[in-house]
């Protein structure tokens, strides 16, 4: 039997915190306009910290400190809104506006490409990465480099080793890198995957949304559903991109040394 070595990627707030009293929230978040759900929605306080991501009916529960703090409310394709905490607890049931995006021309002459797999290409079942944390809205990301090209990502690819959920959702996100720090989203799409299969070469195709990015830039999968013991476990190597976390949306990334989860892209550039 092959033996396997796993290793735990666990998230750590560094922060502590003394709220004193609370009050716990029960809330919807809504499109402002037709006033439908939203779910998988980012709110908390940034200056603290915490936060949470709504369910898929838009949904959320939220414990809010008695203090003089704002919470932060964002996804993409909608306006942010920022909201005192007092307020907030008044009027636990927000509305976001819609963002209205002129359809992008990708302009793409096929002889004229060339075509390759970029990223941390293992599917290893020796090595693998354990995804853990107590938080919906967690992220683990990889930085992609494409040699400031104009580049089209066609897939993303991530190769599952062991899945012991019937269905887990994923955010994919994108972002751009600012001396080397993980810096704004590029995409304008909420792109939410659900990994059902056990094992195996897990695909999310992106040619659909037609991006295109011109320097490095980061990919990351981040949590969506409420989970006590998050067991899903990628392939991953110790050796390549190193892998970057952070617990929430809100707060900062950071750097784990020597791992490297096996996130990889297909990729098309001009030549």
């Amino acid at each position: 039997m092959q033996n396997k070595l796993f290793y735990s990627i666990i998230f750590i707030s560094f922060l502590t915190h003394s709220f004193g009293q609370s009050t716990i929230i029960h809330g919807i978040i809504t499109n402002e306009k037709t006033e439908t759900p939203l779910p998988f929605i980012n709110l908390g306080i940034p200056s603290k910290g915490i936060g949470t991501v709504t369910n898929v009916n838009g949904e959320y529960t939220f414990t809010v400190p008695n203090s003089n703090d704002s919470i932060l409310i964002s996804l993409l394709g909608f306006y942010s809104k920022k909201i005192s905490t007092e307020d907030f607890i008044k009027s636990p049931n927000i509305g976001l506006k819609e963002k209205v995006f002129q359809l992008r021309e990708v302009v793409i002459k096929g002889s004229e490409l060339k075509h390759k797999t970029i990223g941390n290409k293992t599917t290893s079942q020796a090595i693998a990465f354990n995804i853990g944390s107590g938080n919906a809205g967690s992220e683990v990301a990889s930085i992609m480099k494409i040699k400031n090209r104009k580049t089209f990502l066609k897939n993303f690819k991530v190769n599952v080793v062991d899945n012991p959920y019937e269905s887990v959702k994923f955010r994919l996100n994108l972002y751009n890198i600012k001396e080397d720090v993980i810096d704004t989203s590029i995409i304008q799409d909420n792109i939410v995957v659900e990994f059902t299969q056990k094992e195996g070469l897990y695909e999310i195709d992106l040619s659909k949304y037609n991006i295109v990015v011109h320097n490095d830039f980061a990919v990351a999968l981040e949590w969506l559903d409420y989970r006590d013991d998050n067991l899903i476990m990628f392939s991953g190597s110790i050796v390549g991109s190193p892998t970057m976390v952070r617990d929430l949306k809100y707060t900062e990334w950071q750097k784990i040394p020597v791992f490297s989860i096996g996130y990889q892209m297909d990729v098309s550039y001009e030549n």
